[in-house]
């Protein structure tokens, strides 16, 4: 392309850009607000995290009596570990429903401000739902299965 160019304009100097070249400055803000929306959800699901972690301690500490007397009364480990992320993660499917339509709402009218139109589909919400209980379940299993394999005469020695 440029032995052409230097052979039919050789006093012009041959400037070449891709589409995407050319393209790239009307995207700066959307990239700058997509990273900038990144880290603050980032951080949201890290402080997130840290409070339901410290919440899942406090409780499991609280209810150290509770669980020695059930593992003396017979119940197994894993008893106790779907006892205490049973109660965990309920408040984290309710928050879930709570934020659906939340999230509907502010994406139709975020999207409506484009040219382009796609469908939402369930499968975005449904799969942000599956990651909160994920995270959620990978931040108090360690402490359900500490408080889960504590000895019953600790536990209830424990104060």
């Amino acid at each position: 392309m440029r032995a052409t160019w230097r052979r039919l304009a050789p006093e012009v100097p041959l400037s070449v850009e891709t589409a995407e070249q050319r393209l790239a400055p009307f995207y700066e803000a959307d990239d700058h607000a997509a990273r900038l929306f990144g880290t603050g959800a980032g951080l949201a699901v890290l402080i997130a995290c840290v409070g339901l972690w410290g919440l899942a301690s406090f409780n499991t500490t609280r209810r150290i009596r509770e669980i020695g007397i059930r593992k003396t009364l017979g119940a197994s480990s894993a008893d106790i570990v779907r006892l205490l992320i049973g109660q965990f993660l309920r408040p984290v499917l309710i928050a879930n429903l709570v934020a659906w339509p939340l999230a509907y709402v502010a994406m139709r009218t975020w999207l409506a401000g484009f040219d382009d139109q796609i469908a939402l589909s369930p499968l975005y919400f449904v799969g942000a739902s599956v990651l909160a209980l994920a995270i959620a379940l990978l931040t108090i299993a360690g402490q359900s299965l500490r408080a889960s394999r504590a000895a019953p005469a600790w536990a209830l020695r424990h104060d």
